[in-house]
């Protein structure tokens, strides 16, 4: 968790944690390489002059995934997260949609109280390639009811 000012932060992670920043993106083609379903993941992602951080993980026979807005509290419900599995051999793809959450709740209570993306590990599993590769889309919107 970030200590200091808000306004410091983009900064720092500019500077330190290159690897796990993405800029001014709303939509995001990912590919994780030799996926391992034993690795957490995760990744800062600037979005409409805001921040996001977005975490996965499998758990159990559980596949996690969260978008957390970097703010205030009040503003998470603000924005919306998609993320979509396709499979380029057979075309075939799922997608599901979820407000972001606020960064001030922890994670593992976001993924307990089921206010995320949770799915059947088998499930992802149809969309690993057979190099071990898992491909999604993530686009993050600003909510019709929120927007100026």
């Amino acid at each position: 968790i970030w200590r200091g000012p808000r306004t410091e932060v983009m900064k720092h992670l500019q500077e330190n944690h290159k690897d796990i920043f993405t800029e001014t993106i709303t939509k995001l083609s990912v590919c994780i390489q030799e996926f391992r379903p034993t690795y957490k993941y995760g990744k800062i992602i600037l979005a409409f002059r805001e921040m996001f951080s977005q975490q996965f993980q499998v758990h159990g026979t559980d596949f996690f995934f969260v978008v957390q807005f970097v703010g205030p509290e009040q503003k998470a419900s603000e924005f919306k997260y998609k993320i979509t599995f396709k499979f380029p051999a057979d075309g075939e793809e799922i997608a599901f949609t979820r407000d972001t959450k606020s960064v001030n709740v922890s994670v593992e209570d976001i993924w307990q109280s089921g206010e995320c993306i949770k799915l059947d590990y088998n499930i992802v599993k149809h969309f690993i390639d057979s190099e071990n590769n898992l491909s999604f889309g993530l686009e993050i919107w600003r909510n019709e009811e929120t927007k100026l």
